[in-house]
């Protein structure tokens, strides 16, 4: 089960998966969606489904921010949902890491995975992430795909033909990381380490909330903000829908690019604006709305 409008690569991933099992997508794969009128998919909507259905569900893969709205999930309470029917549980958290903090180690979940590239800012291509809880670790009977690089280190070079399984995470590694892309997260996170990782979210939450404000006081006629505004239900991210429709959002959008803003567009009107707290200011957030007003008013 993943959610309707889930990133693309999270699709092709679990029905390149399915199909790998010789089960049919059309049949296996849910897509749940948002109630009929409704924009987001709520907890308890994903609670509702799991109680009545959930006793055929095998996997729930659900993202920590839905990358399209922004909108921030409570997984230990989708965690739990999960294992009260019998299924297993894992999160996409490429739209978190670096944005929203997570206790992965307080949640029951069988996995999670996210990229670098995003809001830990390590570039396009860079390395993956991937958790794997405790009760886990050094496990030789859990179905995967052995590799070179997840054996454990002490005995990896006595080249023996059985898997010994690296501890933790480790063990899912398939081939050498590319030593190249690691530099620019390392750099990264070192940034991140002398921060504080929770300064960073409590100015996030205080620059998103104050575009929020500013948007919806001096927009609201042009932009209707779809992201949720509690702060716990948000990152750094405002999914921004354009109210005249696809053809002026892609105008506006163009528009901003040539000021030097860069958003991120999204089918069919939602432009995605992120203040990131490491470096965009207030002024930042300001000149932003000022652009758009003035497009608006022209």
């Amino acid at each position: 089960m993943i959610e309707k409008q889930a990133f693309p690569s999270d699709r092709y991933a679990v029905e390149s998966q399915i199909r790998f099992h010789g089960l049919d997508p059309a049949e296996c794969l849910v897509e749940l969606e948002p109630p009929e009128g409704e924009r987001l998919i709520e907890e308890d909507h994903i609670q509702s489904y799991l109680r009545e259905h959930g006793e055929n569900v095998a996997l729930v893969l659900w993202p920590g921010v839905q990358y399209a709205s922004g909108q921030v999930f409570d997984l230990g309470r989708i965690a739990e949902s999960a294992r009260e029917c019998g299924a297993n549980v894992g999160f996409d958290l490429a739209h978190t890491a670096g944005n929203v903090p997570v206790q992965l180690n307080d949640i029951d979940c069988e996995f999670a995975v996210w990229c670098t590239y995003k809001n830990l800012n390590a570039g396009p291509g860079s390395i993956g992430g991937l958790f794997i809880p405790a009760r886990h670790h050094g496990r030789s009977d859990l179905p995967r795909f052995n590799g070179w690089f997840g054996n454990n280190l002490a005995s990896r070079f006595k080249m023996a033909p059985e898997f010994d399984p690296a501890p933790g995470a480790l063990a899912w590694q398939l081939s050498t990381p590319p030593t190249l892309a690691m530099a620019p997260i390392m750099a990264s996170l070192d940034v991140f380490a002398r921060a504080g990782f929770l300064n960073l979210r409590e100015k996030s939450l205080a620059l998103t909330g104050w575009l929020a404000q500013q948007v919806n006081a001096e927009l609201s006629d042009v932009l209707e903000i779809i992201t949720p505004l509690q702060p716990e239900r948000r990152g750094c991210q405002l999914s921004l829908r354009v109210r005249a429709g696809h053809e002026a959002g892609r105008e506006l959008f163009t528009h901003l690019e040539h000021l030097g803003v860069m958003p991120d567009w999204r089918e069919p009107d939602v432009i995605r604006a992120s203040p990131v707290p490491l470096y965009n200011s207030y002024e930042d957030c300001a000149r932003l709305v000022q652009f758009i007003r003035r497009w608006a008013d022209k």
